[in-house]
């Protein structure tokens, strides 16, 4: 039997993992409707990429404060405030006329992503105390986001084909007001808020936690390595193998479902392993894929190698992903948890961006298979140096006193 009790705890945990799931969908979900919004709103030049980057650096940017907000205004009531911001900013980038309004929409879109993803991180941890349900409900929740991720580059294609790029973002809206609803009925009352003092947006006591600078540095290098690794791969079966949008989707479901088992099988093994050792492996499982993609011929359909290189990253990501997480809160107590999580999920976005801006350039700089192999090789240099991090998390890591419970057991 399942160790999440009781119907409304199991509901609640499903409400809190679509909701990341889209939130963090909405970073690469994207990527492959650029040229249709390009040529659609009349986009000068590359500026058309700002259409992703707006998204990725206002939640970058602002989810710790989205975090302490949830900390002092209680992580229920600022969930269900940023579902609605979200939606209705997704609402105005599905309506937009314009790029200027569409960055616009994309910037309140990010703002409401920021309010959203760590409080539902914050009600997850309310919802199931636990310490084994918890451990369930945070792989699920890991493998959502990790899910979200990797299925944009697939439903991307897909939507953009079939039904045109604005229902991309208009997608959101009915999602969003499903989940208000259910949300009134789950997730009754403000939340448990923190403290009411005054306080900095990030308490000086939360980077020297244990585990903490660790799951943060290895949040953003996995981040960093696999999404402009998957980029290059869209851009490689889009510009080189000229597969049209929706078919060239249908290569990537091997990565999705690598990652979402990676994310579930990992909290079976965690408490075992420890954070450290599923990290490390994980990040080897990385480096492999993209070595495996460095081997991508210039013409034919190599689908054995990419279902192969999918399969490594994949369950490397969504392993690693749960580890991360783990060791960025376990030892984080009750009134950092909404900020701890924050910090979790700018890292990675702020990887994200790092990723990008260091990998775009070589892939361009040289003739398109060289750029690839170029960009795939800094990807598994970036897991090298996620690997190295990894030294940086404890081996044994206790959860903190003041009520918090261990979001994972961690045993070497």
């Amino acid at each position: 039997m399942s160790p999440l009790a009781g119907n409304t705890s199991r509901v609640g945990v499903g409400l809190l993992c679509v909701a990341q799931f889209v939130v963090v969908l909405d970073v690469t979900i994207v990527a492959t409707a650029l040229p249709s919004i390009g040529a659609d709103l009349r986009f000068p030049g590359t500026q058309v990429t700002w259409v992703v980057t707006a998204y990725t650096i206002v939640l970058a940017g602002t989810l710790l404060a989205g975090g302490r907000i949830a900390d002092l205004a209680g992580s229920r009531r600022v969930f269900r405030a940023g579902l609605v911001v979200f939606s209705a900013a997704s609402a105005a980038c599905a309506a937009a006329g314009s790029p200027a309004a569409l960055i616009v929409a994309r910037i309140a879109q990010g703002a409401g992503a920021a309010l959203l993803s760590p409080a539902a991180l914050a009600c997850l941890n309310d919802l199931v105390t636990e310490p084994a349900a918890r451990r369930q409900a945070l792989g699920w929740w890991t493998a959502a986001a990790a899910g979200g991720g990797a299925g944009g580059w697939v439903l991307g294609g897909l939507i953009t084909e079939w039904a045109g790029w604005r229902w991309v973002f208009a997608v959101n809206v009915p999602i969003g007001a499903i989940a208000l609803l259910v949300a009134a009925v789950v997730l009754r009352g403000p939340g448990r808020p923190g403290r009411r003092t005054r306080l900095p947006l990030v308490p000086r006591s939360l980077p020297r936690r244990p585990g903490v600078l660790g799951g943060n540095l290895t949040a953003a290098a996995l981040t960093a390595s696999t999404t402009p690794a998957m980029l290059a791969v869209v851009l490689y079966v889009q510009d080189t193998l000229r597969l049209p949008p929706a078919r060239g989707a249908l290569l990537f479901p091997a990565f999705n479902v690598a990652v979402i088992t990676g994310s579930l099988v990992c909290p079976r093994v965690l408490g075992r392993l420890g954070a450290r050792r599923v990290l490390l492996g994980g990040f080897a499982l990385v480096a492999c894929g993209a070595l495996v993609l460095m081997t991508l011929p210039r013409t034919g359909l190599p689908v054995l190698t990419l279902i192969a290189a999918f399969l490594a990253m994949g369950s490397g990501l969504g392993a690693a992903s749960v580890a991360s997480t783990a060791a960025g809160t376990n030892s984080v107590p009750a009134g950092e948890r909404g900020v701890a999580a924050g910090l979790l999920n700018s890292t990675a976005q702020l990887g994200t961006a790092i990723g990008l801006a260091v990998t775009s350039p070589l892939i361009a700089s040289a003739a398109p298979m060289l750029g690839y192999r170029l960009g795939f090789a800094a990807a598994a240099a970036v897991a090298v140096a996620g690997a190295a991090c990894t030294l940086t998390v404890p081996r044994r890591s206790a959860p903190a006193r003041q009520g918090w419970r261990s979001s994972v057991i961690m045993r070497v």
